[in-house]
């Protein structure tokens, strides 16, 4: 079936990009049909560092912290866990490095350009598929977070589990959040997901990865599984929804409000959850909210409130 269909959608799009403005090429790509993509059966796992961060004493901090606290934890747990880098420079010496602590093999440690981060996962996610197939879950992380304890938490097959960057409503701490201004949405009911490092299920890799929404819509609509029960989970956990950026203002802004108006235009369901990391210190370059050293800031985690 699928060496057949797949000529048959390759040859639409060809007429289609010939023939029709772009618009109707995207309404017109929600009527093909496509062969059912299914969870893996053996639970596995992907890990993708992703970022432009460069420099060899952070990457490599950082690699030995994820090997420790996150990738060993998922050994232990899961059928498969392969780790995949996606940089934008890399130098031979800090790719020895990696080969020895990142946990990653060679043809895993890949350098390229992107337009912006968005772009870079994308490409990153494709480049995993490409080589390794589908996986069970998706942990996307960064190459200058620095792990500070085991993840021992269990992954959820029908939420992305991420830290928020503005949140309306939930029992939280300084580790559920990725930014020190209160619970930074105001609306009741709203998120705005964090981008530095979430866990994504089969289901919802397309709306995460995927730049293009059309197509991302299109595999999602083709998705079919049996639907999980989810608990409230202190209140932390969020249906989005296609109105989303008119009901929640406080989740449009930045990159995170792009990454957070593209997964509710697929209706996905965040919960929001604790992660202990920090960010390696900054460049002397960097963004000026770095600089206030929020990022290296390290939260115990015991600092409960509620937001709402």
């Amino acid at each position: 079936m699928r060496s057949l269909l797949f000529p048959s959608i390759a040859l639409t799009l060809t007429v289609l990009l010939k023939t029709s403005p772009v618009v109707q090429v995207r309404e017109a790509l929600s009527t093909i049909p496509i062969d059912n993509e299914r969870r893996p059966t053996a639970e596995t796992v992907a890990v993708l560092v992703v970022g432009s961060e460069s420099r060899e004493e952070v990457i490599v901090i950082a690699a030995k912290s994820l090997t420790e606290h996150v990738i060993t934890p998922l050994k232990g747990k899961y059928t498969k866990v392969v780790t995949t880098y996606c940089l934008s420079e890399l130098a031979p010496s800090t790719r020895a490095q990696l080969l020895i602590f990142g946990s990653a093999d060679e043809s895993d440690i890949l350098s390229f350009e992107a337009m912006d981060q968005l772009e870079r996962l994308e490409i990153c996610f494709n480049k995993v598929s490409e080589k390794h197939g589908n996986f069970s879950y998706y942990v996307r992380t960064r190459p200058d977070s620095v792990w500070l304890e085991d993840m021992s938490l269990s992954f959820r097959h029908e939420a992305i589990m991420t830290r928020a960057r503005g949140i309306s409503q939930g029992r939280i701490t300084m580790q559920h959040l990725s930014w020190p201004t209160g619970c930074g949405c105001e609306e009741p009911g709203c998120v705005m997901v964090d981008d530095m490092f979430a866990i994504i299920p089969f289901k919802w890799k397309q709306a995460y990865f995927v730049v293009d929404s059309a197509l991302a819509i299109v595999d999602a609509e083709n998705f079919t599984e049996m639907p999980e029960q989810i608990p409230s989970d202190e209140n932390r956990l969020f249906y989005l929804t296609k109105d989303w950026q008119t009901k929640c203002p406080c989740a449009t802004l930045w990159a995170e409000g792009r990454l957070t108006s593209r997964l509710a235009q697929h209706e996905a369901t965040i919960l929001v959850h604790a992660f202990n990391f920090v960010l390696a210190p900054p460049r002397k370059d960097g963004s000026e909210w770095r600089q206030r050293k929020w990022g290296v800031r390290v939260h115990v985690g015991d600092d409960w409130r509620d937001c709402g």
